[in-house]
């Protein structure tokens, strides 16, 4: 089975060099940290909102650029209705 939400991680994706590159997991892990860290002794207040509200907007550019803009296909690359994607996609002034 490939990708997708029933495996627990996707597999590291190979560079055009054949490089084997990190999983998304494992940025999304690096990037949580690497902020956590600049913090130091300020505090963090609602995470996991932030990571959300810092991944979605890109997530929908990428999609959207992916699929030559086209909402179906876009909303089916993530796995959401269209009507969920023009909804998202209208929170970040995207339509």
């Amino acid at each position: 089975m490939g990708p997708g939400p029933a495996n627990d991680e996707p597999a590291a994706v190979s560079s055009s060099s054949g490089e084997r590159t990190e999983t998304l997991g494992q940025s999304v892990t690096r990037a949580v940290q690497n902020y956590l860290g600049a913090m130091e002794e300020q505090r963090v207040d609602d995470l996991y909102e932030l990571v959300l509200t810092q991944v979605e907007r890109p997530l929908l550019e990428c999609a959207m650029r992916h699929t030559g803009d086209n909402q179906s296909r876009a909303a089916e690359l993530l796995g959401v209705s269209r009507g969920t994607l023009r909804a998202r996609l209208k929170k970040y002034g995207m339509l």
